[in-house]
């Protein structure tokens, strides 16, 4: 996955809070809690009997790095078996049981066979119509597993609208990509990279078009999941042209943060903190330098301690311009979580 500065990421923040109004906070106690809990990620991309893809495997390592960067357990898989996937549900059941929420992650090779939904682990070999149910794992298994052990909220992303690759499936109520799932249970948010019955592009760098937009805002701070996406689906539609529609099936209505305002408050003053103790530290330093180059009689010695002093100052410099922004950040989260909290009690 990309690494962002945490700098970027402030600034990203910043610019999100000012961007959208102020809501009413849609649940009935707390105020603005950071959504966490359990993930499974798969990414299936090696496969044996049909068309091998570029990007799934990198897509679901990166999504299950920012997973973890934002404090979910994470189960990941990738070029998995139809009984690999199978027993990582099984396992993704378990460790669900008592948590509050629960993130299911897949990229790969997904067809519709009548309506229905089926991811493809990348041992599936489909000569017949017939076959289709026996060698794929439905889309909406992963939702029945998460409902049967009770988890309030159930998030599932879905990048796997590509061409139907078994010739036996196509046609007679089957359509490129995926279809919308049926009747989904209350608290389930179901994101696809694309509309229903069209395709995503596996994308030419190391993601998949969707992955790569989703990735480079799902860490950033403050964000509600809805905002998340609606960036995520803007950026994807400007760089596709308009040819690729991401689309969102919610039966969630409260507010849901990965990162929450409050959360940013807290981190951002904690990093705050730490970097101003780091320029008191880099202040001794530079003292001692300058004393060192006065006293230096030799020109290489005082073009090394030279060489030290402009690096340490750049690295002062930077410590100074992320110690603002998070100045910023942390007086705009704050800013924020009050007036969540103050219409939350209006509501």
């Amino acid at each position: 996955m990309k690494k962002y500065p945490l700098l970027v990421l402030i600034v990203i923040f910043i610019v999100a809070l000012t961007a959208f109004p102020f809501n009413a906070y849609g649940q009935t106690s707390g105020i603005l809690e950071s959504t966490w809990g359990v993930a499974l990620v798969i990414g299936n991309a090696a496969y044996t009997k049909i068309k091998v893809l570029k990007n799934p495997v990198n897509d679901a390592v990166d999504i299950g790095k920012a997973m973890e960067g934002l404090g979910w357990y994470v189960l990941s898989y990738t070029d998995a078996s139809l009984a690999t996937m199978k027993g990582a549900v099984r396992e993704y059941a378990t460790r669900l049981k008592g948590q509050k929420a629960g993130f299911f992650y897949y990229a790969g090779h997904g067809i519709q066979v009548d309506g229905v939904n089926y991811l493809v682990p990348v041992d599936a070999d489909i000569k017949l119509r017939t076959e289709a149910q026996d060698n794929t794992m439905a889309a909406d298994f992963i939702l029945r597993a998460m409902d049967e052990v009770n988890v309030p909220l159930k998030i599932v992303v879905l990048d796997a609208c590509r061409d139907n690759p078994f010739e036996a499936t196509r046609g007679g109520g089957t359509s490129r990509g995926l279809a919308v799932l049926g009747r989904a249970p209350t608290g389930t948010v179901i994101v696809y990279a694309t509309a229903s019955n069209d395709v995503s592009d596996d994308g030419k760098g190391r993601n998949g078009i969707f992955t790569e937009a989703f990735l480079s805002n799902l860490g950033t701070p403050g964000l509600e999941f809805k905002e998340i996406f609606d960036k995520t689906g803007e950026l994807v539609r400007t760089k596709t042209n308009g040819a690729q529609n991401p689309w969102m099936n919610s039966s969630y209505y409260g507010k849901l943060y990965l990162i929450s305002p409050v959360e940013t408050e807290r981190s951002a003053g904690a990093r705050l903190d730490a970097i101003n103790n780091e320029l008191a530290l880099l202040e001794k330093p530079q003292a001692e330098r300058a004393k060192a180059l006065a006293a230096a009689k030799d020109q290489a010695e005082r073009d090394r301690i030279n060489l030290e002093s402009k690096k340490a100052s750049a690295l002062e410099a930077a410590k100074k311009e992320e110690a603002a922004a998070l100045e910023r950040a942390k007086i705009l989260a704050a800013t924020r979580a009050a007036e969540e909290e103050r219409n939350r009690t209006a509501a």
